[in-house]
């Protein structure tokens, strides 16, 4: 660990606020998108943040990218998933404004029976069910037409099918592989010309994309969730995440990057990502990041002993040069973060692990 001076300061977070004006502020601001996502959704990110989409070489090229802005950091490990090559060469340079996931049935998916012995070790193939809502800045170039035409030409390769178009409730859909997330999976000397392809389609997703509205792209991994989705947006559908349940209490609402993962029972023996293991309980895990990037405020609601020992574990071992503060309720237990130093070092960038971290705990990582 490096030597340098980080001192506390000071984080504002909800309770800070009069309740009443929080949950005001966050309905006028959210409501109206989470009222398009599913109501059974277990994990909700919002990144209310802009963000210029470079290009595959310049983000291959950043130096910093491991300790990028954790709104950059969420958003190009989804879209490194969803889009590579020529499709991502026509996002290069447009501009995100808000990007909003929400999720649910996080799982391991066994290999295929064919081809489990020719599965490097310690692989795995994480999935979900959910939506991504992306709200492009109008006037930054975004075409969908385009993008969705070139996702169209996606031609059948080995054992994945070609792109297909689809009507879904009277928009334009198109069906897609994301071969390329195949092209850097762990490959082994026991693979063969017949046990390669199928291992190269459990490893990737299939993506329904659609264009609802102008400047908004919606990316899915399930056609049900896109039509619920396109159902909320024209009849919204009860909050997946009400404003009044007490997962919000854990949030600033004034941050512009924060996230929800609530716990479902019974556990889901096959979800890695999942913080209740050995002995761990909780109902649900919260965290934002401070509107200057330079603290987090990390909550576990309702969580027993086993939990809060396993979440300041995970933390104090993985996160360096940052200053603690740690509060307990019999409700909340949470741990503020914060890495800004005086002296103005490259300290002030959020440390190294803790994006990813966020990312496992929200369902999208798993740490082995």
């Amino acid at each position: 660990m490096r030597n340098s001076v980080i001192r506390w300061g000071l984080i504002l977070v909800c309770g800070c606020f009069d309740a009443a004006a929080a949950q005001d502020h966050i309905r006028k601001r959210y409501e109206h998108i989470l009222n398009w996502l599913p109501a059974d959704s277990e994990s909700l990110t919002v990144l209310d943040c802009p963000w210029q989409i470079p290009t595959d070489a310049d983000r291959k090229n950043d130096k910093n990218r491991i300790r990028r802005p954790f709104d950059v950091s969420f958003q190009d490990f989804h879209l490194r998933h969803m889009f590579n090559g020529k499709q991502r060469e026509l996002l290069a340079g447009k501009t995100i404004k808000r990007w909003i996931s929400a999720a649910k049935d996080f799982h391991i998916a066994p290999p295929p029976v064919e081809a489990e012995e020719s599965v490097v070790s310690d692989s795995y193939s994480l999935r979900y069910t959910g939506v991504h809502i992306i709200e492009f800045e109008p006037g930054s170039g975004f075409a969908a037409s385009e993008l969705l035409t070139n996702l169209l030409e996606t031609p059948a390769q080995g054992l994945f099918p070609a792109a297909g178009k689809l009507d879904v409730m009277g928009h334009d859909v198109v069906e897609y592989p994301a071969m390329h997330m195949a092209e850097n999976r762990p490959r082994g000397g026991r693979e063969t010309k017949a046990t390669a392809p199928l291992i190269d389609t459990w490893f990737s997703f299939t993506f329904w994309v659609a264009s609802p509205k102008p400047n908004v792209l919606i990316v899915a991994t399930s056609r049900t969730v896109l039509e619920e989705t396109l159902k909320g947006i024209t009849a919204p559908s009860p909050a997946a995440f009400p404003v009044e349940s007490a997962e919000w209490n854990g949030i600033d609402p004034r941050s512009k990057v924060f996230g929800i993962r609530r716990f479902p029972r019974p556990k889901n023996a096959s979800d890695l990502s999942d913080l209740r293991r050995f002995g761990a309980d909780a109902s649900a895990f919260t965290f934002s990041i401070d509107n200057s990037q330079s603290n987090a405020v990390i909550s576990i609601h309702r969580a027993n002993p086993q939990a809060r020992r396993r979440v300041e574990g995970i933390l104090f071992e993985h996160v360096e040069n940052t200053s603690r503060k740690v509060t307990s309720t019999p409700d909340v237990f949470q741990i503020q973060l914060d890495w800004k130093d005086p002296e103005g070092s490259q300290n002030d960038r959020p440390p190294d692990g803790l994006a990813f971290i966020l990312l496992t705990w929200l369902g999208y990582a798993v740490m082995i």
